[in-house]
Formats: C-alpha cells, sequence, structure tokens
C-alpha cells in the first residue's frame, strides 16, 4: 500500500527530471555535433579521424569511452573546488567538461559508429538506451500537464502566427517605453 503511494508521488517527477536530462544531453549531443563536424574540417582532425575510423572493434570501444575517463580527474577537481567553497567555479567546470565531453564522444560515435554497432554488447546498451528514452519521452508525453503545456505553446504560436510582422516587436517596445516612463516617474518622485 505505501510502497503504491510512493511509486504515485514519487514517478511523475523522477519520469519528468529523466526525461529533461535525455533531452538536455540529446540537445548538447546534436548541437556539438555540429560544431565538431565544423572542427573536423581541420587538416589535423581528418586525419585523426581517418585514423579512428580504420579502427579495430576493441579500440574503437576505448576511443569511444575514453574522453569520460579522461575527464573523470576534471570532474573530481570541480567538486575539490565546490567543497573549498567556490561553487560556482566548480559548477562552471562541470558543466563546461560536460559540454566538451559530449562534444568529443559524438564525433567519435558519429566515425566509428559503423565499428561500434558491430560490437554485440555496444549495440544491445545502444538499443537498450533508446527504448528507454522512447519510453519515458511517451510517459512523458502522456502526462496531462505535459499535454496542457504542449496545447499552451501551440495556442501561443497560433496566436503569433495570426500577428503580422512587426506587430510583436512594436508590442514589446511600447510595453518597454512604459515601463521605462513608470521608472523615471519613480525615480523623479525619490
Amino acid at each position: 500500500m505505501l510502497r503504491r503511494v510512493f511509486r504515485r508521488i514519487l514517478t511523475p517527477p523522477m519520469v519528468v527530471l529523466a526525461a529533461l536530462f535525455i533531452f538536455i544531453e540529446e540537445w548538447l549531443w546534436v548541437r556539438m555535433t555540429a560544431a565538431m563536424s565544423w572542427v573536423a574540417r581541420w587538416p589535423a582532425i581528418l586525419w585523426v579521424e581517418g585514423r579512428l575510423a580504420r579502427l579495430p572493434a576493441w579500440a574503437a570501444v576505448v576511443c569511444f569511452f575514453l574522453p569520460g575517463l579522461m575527464l573523470l580527474p576534471v570532474k573530481i577537481g570541480a567538486l575539490f573546488l565546490m567543497g573549498r567553497g567556490h561553487v560556482i567555479t566548480g559548477v562552471g567546470v562541470i558543466v563546461a567538461a560536460k559540454v566538451v565531453g559530449t562534444a568529443v564522444v559524438a564525433r567519435f560515435f558519429l566515425v566509428c559508429k559503423p565499428v561500434l554497432m558491430g560490437v554485440g554488447w555496444f549495440r544491445a546498451g545502444h538499443d537498450l538506451m533508446i527504448r528507454v528514452k522512447d519510453g519515458l519521452y511517451a510517459r512523458l508525453r502522456a502526462m496531462p500537464a505535459w499535454q496542457r503545456a504542449v496545447h499552451l505553446k501551440d495556442r501561443a504560436k497560433r496566436w503569433l502566427r495570426r500577428l503580422k510582422p512587426g506587430v510583436v516587436a512594436r508590442r514589446w517596445r511600447a510595453i518597454g517605453e512604459r515601463l521605462r516612463r513608470r521608472v523615471n516617474r519613480g525615480a523623479g518622485r525619490g
């Protein structure tokens, strides 16, 4: 009985958090893959990627996991900074490590994907992650709060499309001007 109550209470926020984490990871993955494709035009990177594409399966797997292992000391250092009271710097280091790590892993995956997918356990893990992600997104989309948010977003988009170009910008400028006048009037009284 108590277990069911906790499950009903805790499952929705956990699904939202997990879906948010996966969404951010995917968003980073897509953007970092695009950024790394620009970096990949450099001759030295082209040379390295040519070598990576020809790696045997075991070496491709090692190269795929290597960036995460290399960033582990950086993340531990960030935790040390946070423990010493430099919380913002520590969080910044962790975020930067996450972005750089995702960029490098995304590029490695793109270059080595044919070889990596030939490794049975890697392919099974990849397929499992895709199924988990799809399941989380399906649960998230089934939540009434999500459906309401999508409905409101769609209504806002339709309303914005009905406006003539420039109307929104003029309205924002008018609102800004009114706020400035109020602030200036308030400052004149002080």
